[in-house]
């Protein structure tokens, strides 16, 4: 299932670091936000595939990633998106995900 991931800067005790969360989240309209999820090649050679990730059934990103045989590799891809439901698509994965103003 593809994975959502925001990436904040957090000032604690007069330090600043970035901190990312994985899960759950919430994004904002207009803000990017990343999503993550697994690309495996379970053939006998290394290859490209094309990965679309679908919006609603409309296409919003695609990524080339390139696979070694028998491996797999974890892939982010960022999104902006309105606000609104929507289900994210990537290959056979699913999510659902609101977007808010």
């Amino acid at each position: 299932m593809p994975r959502v991931a925001k990436t904040e800067e957090v000032d604690s005790n007069g330090s600043k670091s970035t901190q990312t969360s994985v899960g759950n989240i919430t994004p904002k309209a207009g803000e990017a936000f990343t999503i993550y999820f697994v690309a495996e090649n379970v053939g006998e050679g290394d290859g490209l595939i094309t990965v679309p990730v679908l919006a609603n059934g409309e296409l919003v990103a695609e990524k080339v990633v390139g696979v070694t045989a028998d491996q797999f590799r974890v892939i982010n891809v960022s999104l902006i998106l309105e606000a609104g439901d929507y289900v994210i698509t990537v290959g056979d994965m699913t999510a659902q995900l609101t977007v808010i103003e």
